[in-house]
């Protein structure tokens, strides 16, 4: 598959009723990279153009996936997670 050159940031937020500022942090994009992107000053980058394509066709899919990304606080399932066994620090490996 061939990524466009080109493709209608502006376009893609608008039609989410998105702010600049609401658009990036949805997506995980800087403010300043979508504000380059718009004003034509900068063109994204291939992976920038893959996922704008994504977010064009289906934002809550993009949305849900980066919502599930994020470590939660309280997972059990942390690598590197230190446990205390008979008084001695030891590092839990979890696959």
């Amino acid at each position: 598959m061939t990524l466009p050159e080109s493709i209608d940031v502006r376009g893609i937020r608008n039609r989410l009723h998105f702010s600049q500022d609401r658009f990036a942090d949805a997506f995980g994009l800087s403010v300043d990279a979508v504000r380059h992107w718009e004003s034509g000053r900068r063109n994204p980058e291939a992976a920038a153009r893959a996922l704008l394509m994504v977010i064009s066709h289906d934002p809550q899919l993009v949305m849900r996936a980066l919502a599930q990304s994020q470590p939660s606080e309280t997972s059990p399932s942390r690598v590197g997670k230190t446990t205390a066994r008979r008084g001695k620090a030891k590092t839990a490996s979890v696959a």
